[in-house]
């Protein structure tokens, strides 16, 4: 798996200034195998690219291409599946090799709006050239690439999301109120928080047990902590932030009900996720979801429309409290898994890839997690703190001693990519702990951290005066005793 991952950098100036040994650091990297982890399922490859402020979405795209082209130059693969056509599809398409097969998906909610631009358009039109076939997670997903490229139409088909509905943690049995919500989503416009926000104030106030709990954020956390603190409901609205799939999973059977009400969706995977997990859900038909449902939503919740006013939502909440005993979640979980579990998903890919269907995947075998002794953390502004605050907090109950190196200098918040003010006043924390680099007299049992794209320098010059430290861009619990590698060999791929 191959992963670009985009790092802000500012405006241009500044990104072209650090550009070179930015580059030149990571070129090392990836030379080291030092942009590799592994996951459950085999070696993931993150490959960081520096954003310039007010970038459009075929401008960061191009930055991808480059990024993984100088990373990996060769693919050395069969078959090559991009997600996100504008993203992971022109990364496949450009970078394929002759004669294999590239199968693209689609998913991403901004690809009405990317299609909608002459030049997304073109790339678009460049990935079904090269693709023998784009995959789309709903019809009104095909229905807009339709409608925007339809020569290429013989080769868009749908095919849902998988969702593992025989593995996914659940509750024991349907819930006797529905006093405890839950929400999976970023804090955005789109998927309608306000809304939501605004229905719960109104449930709350009639419930004393009643609780939401929001897994994600986004542009919009601010304003939402200033409304539950006006509501006073600060001690029954809890904001988890963006965090890993799997601890959502293990959450949901805790709720009684999900509340998707977002304003469009391609799929919107989190309302499946909770079917799987034995929840009820409230959701809007805003494209994806009564496709991806359907009929199976007699099962297991209840339908709205999308809309602004918080009435529905809270009429669609009493009367599936009413009508529990009318629910059957383990019907819907094996309707749903006859049409989009992994098996069936599996079948639909295997005949795209020209190959047999495959059983589930094997694990791939975890190392014993030997943890660094030490860990410099290279940050030299705070753009990237969000990202590299858990990185330090892995370090730390791995037992390894973290130290946060770098020199404070005032920093413009980014443009392309923005953050909370949480996020912000955490980053402002991580401002106050930077100090100038010293020696450390780094040895083997030491990682240095590229924090930011401003801190390649001194990685470089780290990573020259210590040759045995491994440097990294994100911690790999699972190989922290790896030796390190000579940065000047070819990587073994």
């Amino acid at each position: 798996m191959v992963n670009s991952v985009e790092w802000p950098g500012g405006p241009a100036e500044l990104v072209e200034a650090h550009r070179r040994a930015f580059d030149e650091v990571v070129a090392r990297m990836a030379r080291a195998g030092a942009l590799d982890a592994r996951g459950d399922f085999g070696r993931i490859t993150r490959v960081p690219h520096v954003l310039v402020s007010g970038w459009s979405v075929p401008e960061r795209a191009e930055s991808a291409v480059r990024a993984v082209a100088a990373a990996l130059p060769d693919f050395e693969a069969d078959v090559l599946h991009g997600h996100v056509g504008y993203f992971g599809g022109l990364v496949a398409a450009r970078l394929a090799p002759a004669g294999a097969r590239v199968v693209v998906t689609e998913h991403s909610s901004e690809a009405r709006t990317v299609l909608a631009d002459p030049r997304g358009r073109e790339l678009y039109a460049e990935v079904l050239e090269r693709a023998s076939a784009l995959t789309c997670v709903s019809g009104p997903v095909r229905d807009l690439f339709l409608e925007h490229l339809p020569e290429h139409r013989d080769k868009v088909v749908v095919i849902p999301n998988p969702v593992d509905f025989a593995g996914a943690p659940r509750r024991a049995g349907l819930p006797d109120s529905l006093d405890r919500w839950a929400f999976v989503g970023g804090l955005t416009e789109l998927k309608g928080v306000r809304r939501l926000l605004a229905a719960f104030t109104a449930f709350a106030s009639g419930r004393a047990r009643a609780s939401l709990d929001l897994f994600g954020d986004g542009p919009l956390r601010a304003e939402l902590d200033q409304a539950v603190a006006a509501a006073g409901l600060g001690g029954r609205v809890t904001f988890h932030g963006n965090v890993p799939k799997a601890t959502v999973l293990e959450a949901l059977p805790a709720f009684d009900v999900l509340v998707g009400p977002s304003r469009y969706e391609t799929f919107h995977l989190a309302v499946s996720e909770a079917v799987a997990a034995g929840l009820p859900v409230v959701v809007t038909r805003s494209g994806g979801p009564e496709e991806a449902l359907g009929d199976t939503m007699r099962l297991c919740g209840r339908f709205i429309d999308v809309a602004d006013s918080p009435d529905e939502i809270l009429d669609a909440v009493a009367d599936l409290e009413q009508h529990l005993g009318t629910l059957d979640l383990d019907g819907a979980r094996a309707e749903l898994d006859a049409r989009f579990g992994p098996a069936a998903v599996r079948a639909r890919l295997a005949d795209l890839y020209g190959v047999e269907p495959w059983g589930d995947p094997p694990h791939s075998p975890r190392a014993t997690a030997t943890p660094p002794e030490r860990v410099e953390v290279f940050a030299r502004r705070t753009w990237r703190s969000p990202a590299v605050e858990p990185q330090i907090a892995l370090a730390r109950s791995a037992g390894a001693d973290v130290e946060v190196v770098g020199v404070p200098q005032p920093a413009a918040r980014p443009a392309p990519l923005t953050v909370s003010q949480r996020a912000l006043r955490k980053a402002g924390r991580l401002l106050a702990r930077l100090r100038p680099p010293q020696p450390t007299g780094g040895g083997p049992g030491t990682v240095a951290l590229l924090g930011d794209m401003t801190s390649a320098a001194d990685v470089a010059t780290f990573w020259s005066a210590h040759p045995s430290v491994r440097p990294s861009v994100e911690l790999d619990p699972t190989d922290f005793g790896r030796p390190p590698v000579d940065a000047h060999a070819a990587p073994a791929r």
